[in-house]
């Protein structure tokens, strides 16, 4: 099983340029609380919540050093890493985390999302304990035989969108499903898409529980751009119908609100991040959360849904951050 240095790389160099003092105090800070707050570890828990980033950071990888078969320890860093971007690191660190012994079952539900955002469905089948329902293993076994992909015609891709700025998602974009034209919410609070009972006879449906249908969107058009076999939901209280960001997030989507404007690239994963004053971000099951000043705050909420509605930016997939465009 991968020691930690080895799976979490990147953000392990940013660790590592901390102040070594400074460092083995937290470390010590570490090692003189129970590893049980809501991620795994409090003192690194209460550090993120105060915004004080990079010191949550080393405590988190501090404590899996000090106590590396801990898996309270290991789940809390890779919860973390996920949430800052780095979904395949915090994957491995959370199965890890169930090699030494954790709560199978609970680290298992964490997986699911990070393995549907990684679109690393035979993964999915494989997880045990199995905690899907018999609907969404369905579901499953036609992901697994037909994987989700994206075309791009070029490199860099611009699309049209409406910014909309009060919380209620990014913006609109229109979606072509078969022969229908919807115009779509992006929300960072859904995964996937999100559709109306009346979209029904456009997708392939595999079973209904909780009210809600679930099905795959095989074909899924946003200008040029064509999406293949999204994960779709449908039954909404509202019949809104909505795109997650994790679908465009991979493609460092980029906005200009001003003229409407929605970019997206294709990027080798060698490539560098994007320059530009940076907003960290927190991006899970909660949605996205941008560290505004001291404060964490909902990107639905009135500061950061009014910053993304007027101001140029782009996100970084690699980093998990907000990149203003100057």
């Amino acid at each position: 099983m991968a020691g930690v240095v080895s799976v979490v790389t990147g953000h392990d160099v940013r660790a590592r340029r901390l102040d070594r003092t400074g460092f083995a105090l937290i470390a010590a800070l570490a090692a003189a609380h129970p590893l049980d707050a809501q991620w795994g570890l409090w003192p690194a828990d209460s550090l993120l919540a105060e915004g004080r980033l990079a010191a949550a950071e080393s405590v988190y990888y501090a404590a899996v050093r000090q106590h590396p078969r801990d898996p309270l320890a290991r789940a809390a860093l890779g919860r973390f890493l996920a949430a800052r971007g780095g979904t395949r690191a915090g994957a491995v660190l959370l199965e890890e985390a169930q090699f030494f012994g954790g709560d199978s079952a609970a680290l298992a539900r964490s997986l699911v999302p990070l393995y549907v955002r990684l679109g690393d469905y035979e993964a999915l089948d494989l997880l045990r304990p199995n905690v899907l329902s018999t609907v969404e293993r369905r579901r499953l076994r036609w992901l697994v035989a037909h994987p989700p992909e994206a075309r791009l015609r070029d490199t860099v891709v611009v699309l049209s969108y409406r910014p909309i700025g009060d919380g209620r998602g990014i913006g609109t974009v229109i979606l072509r499903i078969g022969k229908t034209e919807l115009p779509a919410v992006i929300d960072p609070r859904v995964s996937g898409l999100i559709l109306p009972a009346a979209a029904r006879r456009d997708v392939r449906t595999f079973g209904t529980e909780a009210g809600k249908t679930l099905a795959v969107a095989e074909t899924v058009r946003v200008g040029p751009v064509i999406f293949s076999n999204v994960h779709t939901v449908i039954g909404t209280p509202d019949d809104a119908v909505r795109i997650g960001f994790d679908v465009l997030a991979p493609y460092y989507p980029a906005f200009d609100p001003s003229k409407g404007l929605m970019t997206l690239r294709r990027v080798d994963r060698r490539a560098a991040s994007p320059q530009g004053p940076r907003i960290p971000a927190l991006y899970d099951n909660n949605g996205l959360r941008l560290l505004v000043g001291t404060r964490w705050q909902l990107s639905s909420t009135a500061g950061p849904a009014l910053l993304l509605g007027t101001r140029r930016w782009m996100w970084d997939w690699k980093m998990g951050d907000v990149v203003l465009i100057p």
